[in-house]
């Protein structure tokens, strides 16, 4: 039997009307098997080692065969011109490297682009890498020179694991986008080696690279790519979808249409990207809160309760999940969800009180939420025991009733003045300003969240008056 590649067994047809001849039609696929060699110069003058790059142009891959695209596009862009200029300036003619039509072809037309494909990707780089100096070496190392050593400290050759698979994508997908033009672009597994708290942001930036007729197709198991896509299609429906691939026979045709992401979709989803782990790291309980969810720190409000309760209670886990209707309607979206994931845990949920009455609250507590006896967290963190306790840290133990008399006046201020429609965070502000002038608070936050979340939720301690009723309004049965 001769063994067919994936090439001689799949048809690729587009949905919309092809302006490209049958043959072709790109389509580049991203195996997990990935090869980061890098060759010199000197490794290209012989065609065996130009054969080993395995370059099959519009061409999908064999199952499990080494992907050595990082070489190529390093050879392409760095090394084939210099090579081609050395040979034909040295060598005899009937001495000179033979390459094949089609890869001598290609890598003349990413060399073309050398400077736009450069530009792009490093702008990109820029953007995923924030620290200035990370930025600068990564730089410096996707401009390799080549009379640099195997081991210099600025060469291309030693980036991390995480840098070199960051690099190899995202050079392949903007050289396959500047000299591709429409294609279809499949990556298995692109979260491999990358920190968990790239790999949202990366398949974000993939998604922008892309041409709007393009396909970018992602098998993942990262969180934060599922978490990342789904944002994508809330954003735009029409432009992502998610197809599942669970109960279906593959030895059979099988055709297969976007699945309706519901919760017991997204149930199944994080069921199988966290495994077993989500047994090791899900929290004995959960408490969802009001707040703008943030990826990094679970948003401002579930923040500031877990620096509160941390320590009372090391296997609570606060989330913010957005406004008071997304807490009370969470038993429906999110809780199902999150029972799948953290197997066993207990639930609450949590919202301000707002303009809540007495009764109000006794009816949510019916319907299994919590809610606040003040009316948000920043009445708790203002409490004037907390400041008391602010004021005593900062050695301004006589400063006291200043700084308290200051705050109330300052309150007083913003509460009167008609033309400030929403006080919540201009009364903060004020606060923070008084403690950074009678306090001499010289690093107060560079934000007025950072001042409530850093500066006060620390000194709210079980020993406190404010502690016990915010526990009560949380824990409370």
């Amino acid at each position: 039997l001769v063994k067919a590649g994936l090439a001689d067994c799949v048809d690729v047809t587009l949905h919309y009307e092809q302006e490209m001849e049958a043959n072709e039609l790109q389509v580049h696929t991203r195996s997990s098997f990935r090869s980061y060699s890098l060759l010199f110069a000197s490794d290209l003058l012989s065609s065996l080692n130009v054969e080993k790059l395995q370059l099959k142009l519009r061409r999908l891959p064999t199952e499990k065969a080494i992907d050595h695209t990082y070489a190529l596009n390093h050879w392409m862009l760095f090394i084939y011109e210099i090579v081609h200029q050395v040979s034909v300036a040295v060598l005899p003619r009937d001495s000179q490297p033979t390459l094949p039509h089609e890869l001598k072809q290609y890598a003349e037309t990413v060399s073309s682009f050398k400077d736009e494909i450069l530009e792009e990707t490093i702008n990109v780089m820029t953007r995923l890498f924030t620290d200035p100096k990370s930025a600068l070496m990564l730089k410096k190392r996707l401009q390799f020179n080549l009379e640099e050593g195997v081991n210099s400290s600025g060469s291309f050759l030693n980036p991390s694991a995480g840098e070199i698979a960051v690099l190899d994508l995202l050079l392949d997908i903007v050289i396959k986008k500047i000299i591709g033009g429409e294609t279809i672009i499949c990556i298995d597994e692109p979260e491999a080696h990358i920190h968990t708290k790239l790999q949202g942001q990366l398949l974000g930036e993939l998604y922008n690279l892309i041409f709007s007729k393009s396909q970018l197709w992602i098998a993942t198991h990262s969180i934060g790519m599922v978490r990342k896509a789904q944002d994508l299609w809330r954003e735009e429906p029409d432009s992502v979808v998610f197809l599942d691939f669970d109960g279906h026979d593959f030895d059979k045709q099988v055709t297969l249409t976007p699945a309706e992401p519901n919760p017991n979709f997204w149930t199944q989803t994080y069921d199988v990207a966290l495994g077993d782990l989500a047994k090791l790291v899900a929290p004995k309980q959960i408490v969802l809160c009001e707040g703008k969810f943030e990826w990094e720190t679970n948003g401002f409000d579930a923040a500031c309760y877990n620096q509160i309760f941390g320590s009372r209670y090391p296997d609570t886990r606060f989330i913010s999940i957005g406004n008071r209707q997304d807490v009370e309607n969470a038993d429906i979206r999110l809780v199902p969800v999150i029972e799948a994931i953290a197997e066993g845990a207990k639930i609450l949920r949590l919202r301000d009180r707002d303009r809540a009455t007495c009764q109000d609250r006794k009816d949510n507590a019916k319907q299994g939420i919590r809610t606040l006896s003040r009316k948000y967290i920043e009445k708790y963190l203002l409490d004037d025991e907390v400041l008391r306790q602010l004021c005593v840290r900062q050695g301004k133990s006589g400063k006291i009733q200043e700084f308290l008399t200051a705050k109330d006046k300052e309150i007083e201020k913003v509460e009167n003045d008609n033309k400030i429609k929403k006080k919540r965070r201009p009364i903060v502000q004020r606060v923070q300003e008084q403690a950074e002038k009678i306090l001499e608070l010289s690093y107060s936050g560079d934000t007025i969240d950072s001042f409530m979340r850093d500066i006060l939720a620390p000194l709210i301690k079980p020993s406190m008056k404010v502690y016990e009723e915010l526990h009560e309004d949380i824990f409370g049965e």
